[in-house]
């Protein structure tokens, strides 16, 4: 039996924004008063820069950025990467469907949807008899 480790998804810091304390009232009348509303300008580099700094500056000060701490998740041992490589097929051919309507991306969404369905089952059922039909686990049933 191939040597199968449960993945863990990765990161254990998350960065987000305390949208708590936010003011939308302040917000928009300091948005209001920033430099580039009163500035008339053809130069959109200029502008553009201006205003992701500003807007970045104000989001910082009403919204500021907090890091957490999360616990990795693990998932199941038999969800490999045969696993993880169908469903984001699976996935990809649903978002062609759904973007395109036609009958032969639905039968192609359709087919994939089915063949994922059974592989997680399969992979499950095989990692399962290998576990109990390995002999440290026939002797030592507490282990599974």
């Amino acid at each position: 039996m191939p040597d199968v480790r449960p993945a863990v998804v990765s990161g254990l810091l998350h960065t987000s924004k305390d949208w708590s304390a936010y003011d939308p009232v302040a917000f928009e009348t300091e948005l209001a008063n920033i430099e580039l509303a009163a500035t008339q300008t053809d130069d959109v580099d200029w502008s553009f820069s201006k205003y992701d700094n500003h807007i970045s500056q104000l989001l910082d000060q009403h919204a500021p950025k907090r890091d957490d701490r999360r616990q990795p998740c693990r998932l199941a041992c038999w969800f490999d990467i045969e696993c993880h490589q169908q469903k984001k097929k699976t996935r990809h051919l649903e978002e062609v469907y759904r973007k395109t309507h036609l009958p032969q991306s639905r039968d192609n969404w359709q087919k994939a949807l089915n063949g994922y369905r059974d592989l997680p089952r399969r992979k499950e059922q095989q990692y399962w008899n290998g576990r109990i039909g390995d002999t440290a686990a026939a002797q030592n049933p507490g282990s599974l």
